[in-house]
């Protein structure tokens, strides 16, 4: 590439750090490229963003003014949706039409930066409170049983675009009701100890809950480690005498098995596991679960809502 500081901007190198030498449009990550990153992108790569103000041009055509200031601009843009130092301020940096472009030092830099930095954010936007869903528990005797919250974005772009660009699950799970004698207690203090994540791009944070004993806290898993098998990232048992078979964990998946763009489905399935013994002594089980997720945006000062709005309903 020909591209140097304080040069005349050519098609070629244009090309390079709107698009990674692309010249058809097509996206790459093999070249640190601003489209890939800033448009529909292939897995981690990718906001969802318009990529129509930096088009490709082709070898024999001029770089415009208005060409190389769209993508700076947007360079602009990227760097302060990451949280990083942009080039400049304005709309168009300086540039005006009919002036001759020369190139900044620092742009095919920043585009590293932006690169680097793709699942990064200054800022997040702001939280949307799910709906409660509930699901009774009533037995007699001993319980073994899952209860499910699934969320759907409306496609497995969608949801790429989302965790790219910052956004998270905030799962969140308690009791109702219940605490009426030993074994319901017992629930309480099981489902409190998880209490929830906070599920992104790449990890969840771990629980958000405390007390009892803690099994497994595996806060590596989020959105891209995600299949369609369940996986635990919380594991608790009781600590009280007479309960301590009893027994909870959280774990994800999707129900998705869908690819696309090496994305990791359009769903997301949090599951609770309770097992609680029966004991001669307790009363009947007679409580609510309930749990909801709230969703937590990515920023819009920078970024367009891509992602949609995704929904959450029992499963």
């Amino acid at each position: 590439m020909a591209y140097t500081s304080g040069g005349l901007i050519q098609a070629q190198d244009y090309n390079w750090l709107a698009w990674g030498g692309n010249t058809s449009g097509t996206y790459t990550t093999s070249v640190n490229n601003l489209a890939v990153v800033w448009g529909v992108g292939d897995g981690t790569y990718g906001w969802g963003q318009d990529v129509s103000a930096f088009s490709t041009v082709s070898a024999s055509n001029t770089v415009t003014a208005a060409q190389w200031s769209g993508l700076v601009y947007h360079v602009n843009k990227a760097l302060g949706h990451t949280g990083d130092t942009q080039l400049a301020s304005g709309s168009n940096i300086g540039i005006t039409s009919g002036a001759t472009i020369t190139s900044f030092a620092n742009v095919s830099t920043a585009i590293g930066t932006i690169t680097t930095n793709r699942l990064s954010f200054g800022a997040q936007g702001s939280t949307t409170t799910g709906g409660n869903i509930d699901d009774s528990i009533s037995t007699a005797g001993a319980l073994t049983a899952s209860y499910d919250v699934k969320v759907t974005f409306a496609s497995t772009d969608a949801a790429r675009y989302f965790f790219n660009a910052g956004g998270e699950l905030q799962y969140r799970v308690d009791t109702v009701s219940g605490g009426g004698n030993g074994r319901e207690s017992s629930v309480d203090r099981l489902i409190d100890g998880i209490g929830g994540v906070n599920y992104k791009a790449q990890d969840n944070g771990g629980r958000t809950g405390s007390g009892i004993t803690l099994n497994t806290n595996t806060t590596t898993i989020g959105y891209y480690d995600q299949t369609t098998s369940f996986q635990t990232l919380v594991a608790v048992t009781d600590t009280t005498a007479a309960y301590t078979s009893n027994t909870a964990s959280l774990q994800v998946r999707t129900d998705d098995a869908t690819t696309t763009r090496n994305s990791k489905g359009a769903t997301v399935v949090f599951r609770i596991n309770l097992s609680v013994t029966d004991k001669t002594w307790d009363d009947t089980l007679s409580m609510t679960l309930r749990h909801r997720v709230d969703i937590k945006n990515p920023e819009t000062t920078y970024l367009a809502t891509s992602w949609g709005t995704p929904t959450s309903a029992g499963a």
